[in-house]
């Protein structure tokens, strides 16, 4: 099976480019793409999430022994550590933090680990379908729900649903999406991997600009990244930056 990728970025209304993003492909025709947002505008948001990038691809291509969701988690891991030692050597950037969303396209295949709200979408014919998890108190809220422990309305209308439960902080990470089995693609589905910044659009509106793209990856993430800009929410003034896997069969 054969990918075409494309990616892009924009920065928002920051000063610094707090979102991280890497691209790599192998000639047996796997393809790595991370994706990593620095927490909230926080202090260095920016650092975190380049350092994490950077640490995460460097761990998984020295774990290539490894089945591909142990070589995810070994550079999760490493990643990690990584920031550890760089929040020691910087005592400005004591709190600092990222997302990180690291999705591996491998023969029919597309495995992740997520750590935070980075988004990855499959997008099959006219549907949409979020793969991984949401680490949000909104994603907490919606379980209890569910089970009965309070109602979809009190949910719902909880002021801190965004609020993130876990994230890459160089410390302890308790909730990690990384599941057993992969994601089976078929021919003509797409991936979007992106920050949460991509949420200033609706699912509806990101399957009508993919469609109107004609099969083109690039023109489909240019055409994402306009349409955020043209949404632009107050309330999301996040970098935003998106990579889009296309398999064409």
């Amino acid at each position: 099976m054969h990918f075409e990728v494309a990616w892009g970025q924009i920065q928002g209304g920051r000063p610094t480019q707090q979102d991280a993003v890497a691209c790599m492909a192998w000639p047996g025709g796997m393809h790595l793409l991370v994706v990593a947002d620095g927490i909230g505008g926080g202090p260095c948001g920016d650092i975190a999430s380049a350092t994490v990038v950077d640490s995460f691809r460097e761990a998984f291509v020295q774990a290539s022994d490894l089945p591909i969701r142990n070589r995810l988690l070994a550079a999760l891991q490493a990643s990690n550590d990584n920031l550890f030692h760089q929040i020691a050597a910087e005592p400005s950037c004591t709190s600092m933090g990222t997302t990180l969303l690291a999705v591996c396209l491998v023969a029919s295949k597309a495995w992740w680990v997520s750590v935070g709200d980075s988004p990855c979408w499959l997008m099959r014919d006219h549907s949409i379908q979020r793969l991984n998890e949401r680490h949000t108190v909104g994603a907490l809220l919606d379980q209890q729900a569910a089970e009965g422990l309070l109602s979809t309305e009190e949910a719902a209308a909880a002021p801190d649903r965004p609020q993130l439960v876990e994230a890459v902080l160089g410390d302890d990470i308790n909730w990690v999406d990384a599941p057993v089995e992969p994601a089976e693609l078929c021919a003509g589905d797409r991936l979007l991997a992106a920050t949460d910044g991509v949420e200033t659009c609706t699912e509806a509106e990101l399957i009508r600009v993919a469609a109107s793209s004609r099969g083109r990856p690039s023109q489909a993430v240019e055409s994402i990244l306009g349409r955020i800009e043209l949404n632009a929410r107050p309330d999301q003034p996040r970098q935003r930056d998106g990579d889009l896997g296309t398999d064409r069969g």
